[in-house]
């Protein structure tokens, strides 16, 4: 803010001497430092007022990027984990089929875009000769 020089501390000094006298210059010095030590704390609360808000908004704003960034991975990730169950659930299926229980073929052939013909029709078609 200002600088106080040494030759400005001893003109105040004098003048302090000449205004207040030899006796009452130590008490009158003791309650200005008291004081300015007074002025000098509550200054330093307020700077570390001011210091501990900003931190607590930086440790918002980083929050709030962390949680978009959160949420974006989420995004992204979803269909990967939607992939896994279904491979999950795929795998649970045929392990737990067992010989008693039949595979149904319709919705297997279904899936494939080439047609399956009966297992009648084939024998037909490789023997015209034989009579049905």
């Amino acid at each position: 803010m200002f600088e106080v020089g040494f030759l400005e501390l001893v003109l105040i000094g004098v003048v302090a001497l000449l205004v207040f006298g030899p006796e009452k210059l130590p008490s009158v010095m003791r309650t200005v430092g008291f004081w300015v030590g007074r002025m000098r704390a509550m200054v330093n609360n307020v700077k570390e007022d001011i210091d501990r808000e900003l931190r607590l908004q930086e440790m918002e704003q980083r929050l709030k990027h962390f949680e978009e960034e959160h949420k974006l991975n989420e995004l992204v990730n979803e269909p990967q984990k939607v992939t896994m169950e279904l491979k999950q659930s795929l795998n649970q299926l045929t392990v737990t089929q067992t010989p008693e229980t039949p595979v149904v073929a319709h919705e297997t052939v279904a899936a494939t875009s080439t047609p399956v013909a009966p297992a009648d029709a084939a024998v037909k078609t490789a023997n015209p000769a034989q009579p049905s």
